[in-house]
């Protein structure tokens, strides 16, 4: 990772998240870190996290450091939208995640508390490796 990157984004320290910290701050938090990291690139990659029967979800097509707790989707547990950063921020144009069902499924069929989609290429790489690839025929 580059120092240039680092200074890019002012990072909060995320040690000090505690359980009184909100899903969306929890979010905005380790979304700046993840960029800092490299694990996320600008728009690429997401993250949501499940509790109390809902379910916060950043948006898609934004740069992930730059996203504010008021810009995070809120679901039900019918996957309904009960709040949309649309109605709420001025300005804004949001686009639910694309990784929606993922984070869904990951939810309700392996009880996940948080789930990250990342574009890092180091995960992109043990992902290829892991397939197997039939020639055809």
């Amino acid at each position: 990772m580059s120092d240039k990157r680092a200074e890019l984004v002012q990072i909060d320290d995320y040690t000090t998240l505690n359980h009184d910290s909100t899903p969306q701050h929890v979010i905005v938090e380790l979304m700046k870190l993840y960029y800092k990291e490299g694990w996320v690139s600008g728009t690429g990659g997401g993250v949501s996290i499940k509790k109390d029967g809902k379910v916060y979800i950043a948006p898609s097509g934004v740069h992930k450091e730059r996203i504010k707790p008021q810009d995070i989707y809120v679901l039900d547990e019918e996957d309904k939208i009960v709040y949309d950063p649309n109605e709420h921020v001025t300005g804004t144009t949001f686009k639910i995640s694309a990784c929606k069902p993922l984070f869904s499924l990951c939810f309700k069929k392996r009880g996940a508390g948080a789930v990250m989609h990342s574009h890092h290429i180091r995960y992109a790489i043990v992902h290829v490796n892991s397939l197997s690839f039939t020639a055809p025929c």
